[in-house]
């Protein structure tokens, strides 16, 4: 099993957490929250968690009126970690908890994969979410 990391163990972190734990045998889950509190609640089997800046944009600040600093598609897309090179693809809000791509965007992202030189960090994030896989291509 390949870790799953989960940015964020608020609300909707856990939610993920608990889902994935339901549904893959022996899940290697890794956590990351700004807040050790939240990672505290987050705690169970197969989990690992860490307390990072990073998680300094999750969804659980925004309903109090704080206005974002960043877009979390803009600071994925901005990862720099050599050699990875990181390719995000925004989703975008269709209803209350549904989220879609345009299909030019996606036909784009393809077109980015196939030019990629070496192994991708592949993330799709809204506004405020966001999660990422690393990938190595096969040349």
């Amino acid at each position: 099993m390949k870790k799953i990391w989960i940015i964020g163990a608020g609300r909707f972190g856990c939610m993920a957490a608990d889902r994935l734990t339901g549904k893959i045998k022996d899940p290697d889950l890794v956590l990351v929250d700004l807040k050790a509190e939240k990672l505290h609640e987050a705690e169970g089997p197969g989990r690992t968690l860490i307390e990072a800046d990073g998680a300094a944009y999750l969804a659980e600040n925004l309903p109090t009126g704080k206005p974002r600093k960043r877009n979390m598609f803009e600071l994925l897309g901005e990862i720099h970690f050599p050699p990875w090179e990181s390719l995000v693809i925004r989703s975008h809000q269709l209803g209350p908890g549904i989220g879609g791509y345009r299909v030019r965007e996606l036909y784009e992202l393809a077109d980015r994969i196939e030019k990629a030189r070496g192994p991708i960090l592949l993330g799709t994030a809204c506004r405020c979410h966001g999660i990422v896989t690393g990938l190595q291509l096969d040349p």
